[in-house]
């Protein structure tokens, strides 16, 4: 869980005027400081299930792309001619499901 810091209402002094008359009863602000602590809580819960989402999406992603099976001589050539980083190369013929062109095509676009 994520930790969530809610801040205290406004003090006696910062709800005053000039004369003195309080501009916000007290219990007023309890309301609002609960209604924007439990805000707060919901925006973060989903912020945190959104990113557990997006976690689990990119690791069934790379268990896809690591599933797929590639020419290590198509790695090799696609890094030499097009002066790349293997681990680029691999990634990309990777994600063309280990077609050598279609990867090339992509590189070069």
């Amino acid at each position: 869980m994520v930790p969530v810091f809610c801040f205290e209402p406004l003090t006696h002094d910062l709800l005053t005027n000039i004369e003195g008359t309080v501009l916000v009863p007290t219990f007023h602000l309890r309301k609002i400081y609960v209604f924007n602590c439990l805000i707060r809580l919901q925006a973060m819960a989903a912020l945190a299930s959104s990113k557990e989402a997006d976690w689990n999406a990119m690791r069934l992603r790379e268990k896809e792309l690591a599933a797929v099976k590639i020419n290590p001589a198509d790695v090799e050539i696609i890094a030499n001619e097009l002066e790349l980083d293997k681990k680029i190369a691999e990634r990309t013929l990777r994600e063309h499901k280990g077609d050598a062109v279609a990867a090339v095509r992509f590189l070069l676009r």
